[in-house]
């Protein structure tokens, strides 16, 4: 049987999530709700399997949003087996952003 991995969501991604819904939002009826939708698919993917997704830099993984431009960034704790999304940026970021969030975790 296979073991499933929980999910902790750091309050920094946590308000990334909502700042971000919150502008598709203001730009259009319900586009927040489908961004957050879409957030809840990739996340489903990370944990099911969390280890199909890039690793970026040391134990940092980063998995796209499919229909946002956005990336997800995570670790994963084996012997816990806890996926912890620690940050959530637009691709138009710098990229390196997450890295003001490891002390989070």
């Amino acid at each position: 049987m296979v073991m499933k991995y929980k999910l902790v969501v750091t309050n920094g991604a946590q308000n990334d999530i909502i700042e971000a819904s919150g502008w598709y939002e203001g730009k259009k009826k319900g586009l927040g709700k489908l961004l957050i939708l879409s957030f809840e698919k990739c996340i489903t993917l990370i944990i099911k399997n969390p280890f199909s997704f890039a690793l970026i830099y040391l134990q940092i993984r980063k998995a796209n949003s499919k229909k946002f431009p956005y990336s997800l960034f995570y670790i994963i704790n084996e012997t816990t087996r806890i996926v912890t999304i620690f940050a959530v940026i637009h691709n138009s970021r710098n990229e390196n952003a997450w890295k003001n969030r490891n002390n989070e975790f």
